[in-house]
């Protein structure tokens, strides 16, 4: 907004352009990098979730052996 004289303004309107690209390319590489990182992810829980079974199955055959031990103990002492 400039002032041109006393009491008269003139206003300069410029116009913004963007453009979008269409193109079936970008969708194409939006789509393989979202599954690959979609596919990334769910490696890496898959991998988590087998340690964590392992772990878990570790511990639970550590406790039954350590049960049925306890029970011969026991077994063992009342004879």
């Amino acid at each position: 907004m400039t002032a041109s004289g006393p009491g008269t303004f003139s206003f300069r309107i410029q116009s913004i352009a963007f453009s979008q690209h269409n193109s079936i390319m970008d969708l194409v590489q939006f789509f393989v990098t979202f599954f690959s990182c979609f596919l990334s992810l769910l490696l890496v829980a898959a991998v988590v979730w087998k340690i964590k079974q392992t772990c878990w199955a570790s511990r639970r055959r550590e406790f039954v052996l350590r049960l049925r031990h306890q029970g011969e103990i026991s077994v063992g002492r009342e004879q």
